[in-house]
């Protein structure tokens, strides 16, 4: 190309001419011949091939590589934080069911699979105090990490056969399922109600359970009972508040997932719920920082009347087969049962002389889960010393 430029040139240098307009020409071509130059020469700059060696980047199949961290099969085994075997592996409990008397709960169809009924007896009704409970995260409780869970009949005035089922298991309620026990109580380790189960002779803990869909610590004191329709019926406080209460109620069609139904009594500091289920409800409760146990009847609709209120602690309600009402609480160091009819009126029925606290009747059997005194080695039969008057029952309504 120079060459050409000097061919130009020479080419007007030869010609002679010296207009200055031919000269400007030449030089504008000259100038034009110099921007192609150096422009055109974009082939080198246009070897992109080597950014755009872009395979060597484009190399996803490397991080693709996700079936690594896909291994969620370990992380699925979320049911192992309900199974069994870590938990049963040093089962307490060797029990011989064979002369427990099983009545009415038995052949209870018990499926998480069933569906909810679109409308059901009780009204689903959320109100600040149940359905609000602070969701504490599950810690563990050293108050009640000594308590010992023991299970035995009541044989006349006394407990026989007992056996402990396992340490840092409190406040507990059970009832009879398909022939096995089941239970709900408090555990130590997580602070977090539990559900548990004796099969073979095996006490078998089957976890926490979850309302509304999450495992948090903020529920104590349960009472289970059947609800019309057959669910499974949990009254519990809420022990967030610096007084505990209210008490609530909540339901499940499996015994370990449940859902907040509404309050069942609007106060605060009670403790302990125990209920029946009648043509009304009979709920006894314990009043906090007292020894004092109030009779209840009414519904969760329409409210409580208080009935009777009488000296003890850990109330706990149940019906016998032939529908008497029983009412057992812990006082005078040992178990004092009232029964009654109707849950109107109440009387003294009798003492159990061991020495214990905590009863609990598993509903549809014989049964009785209660919590001696740490290291006691179960209920201690308590001497027969002269008669006693028969405690007093103080009418609240007349």
């Amino acid at each position: 190309m120079g060459a050409v430029v000097c061919l130009l040139l020479l080419a007007s240098a030869c010609g002679g001419s010296s207009d200055s307009d031919e000269l400007t020409a030449l030089r504008e071509e000259v100038s034009m011949l110099e921007e192609q130059i150096t422009t055109t020469v974009v082939p080198s700059t246009t070897v992109v091939p080597s950014t755009t060696e872009i395979p060597s980047t484009t190399e996803v199949p490397s991080a693709t590589v996700v079936p690594s961290t896909t291994e969620v099969p370990d992380m699925q085994v979320a049911p192992n934080t309900t199974v069994i075997p870590s938990i049963t592996e040093a089962p307490v409990l060797t029990f011989d069911l064979s002369e427990t008397e099983v009545s009415v709960v038995d052949g209870i169809e018990n499926s998480s699979s069933k569906e909810l009924p679109e409308e059901t007896e009780l009204v689903k009704d959320h109100q600040p105090g149940c359905s609000d409970i602070p969701r504490r995260q599950p810690s563990f409780e050293a108050g009640i990490a000594k308590h010992e869970l023991w299970i035995g009949r009541v044989a006349d005035d006394v407990i026989i056969d007992q056996k402990m089922l396992g340490q840092g298991f409190s406040v507990a309620d059970g009832l009879m399922i398909d022939g096995k026990p089941h239970l709900w109580m408090m555990a130590a380790s997580d602070h977090v109600l539990h559900h548990a189960i004796i099969d073979r002779g095996n006490f078998i803990d089957l976890g926490p359970i979850s309302i509304d869909g999450d495992i948090f610590q903020g529920v104590i004191d349960p009472d289970i009972f059947l609800l019309p329709d057959g669910s499974f019926g949990l009254v519990a406080v809420n022990g967030t508040n610096r007084k505990a209460g209210p008490i609530c109620l909540f339901k499940s069609y499996d015994g370990q997932n449940f859902e907040t139904i509404r309050i069942v009594l609007d106060e605060i500091g009670v403790q302990d719920p125990s209920v029946v289920i009648l043509d009304d409800w009979v709920m006894a409760v314990k009043t906090v920082d007292k020894q004092e146990i109030r009779v209840l009847i009414g519904n969760p609709d329409k409210g409580f009347i208080e009935m009777h209120t009488l000296e003890g602690g850990d109330p706990d309600l149940t019906i016998s087969k032939e529908g008497t009402l029983k009412l057992t609480v812990c006082s005078e160091g040992m178990l004092i049962v009232y029964s009654s009819t109707t849950g109107n009126s109440w009387e003294f029925h009798k003492r159990i002389r061991s020495q214990t606290c905590g009863p609990a009747t598993i509903s549809g059997s014989n049964l009785i889960l209660h919590l001696p005194k740490p290291g006691q080695g179960g209920a201690i039969e308590v001497l027969e010393g002269p008669s006693q008057p028969a405690p007093s029952i103080t009418t609240s309504v007349n």
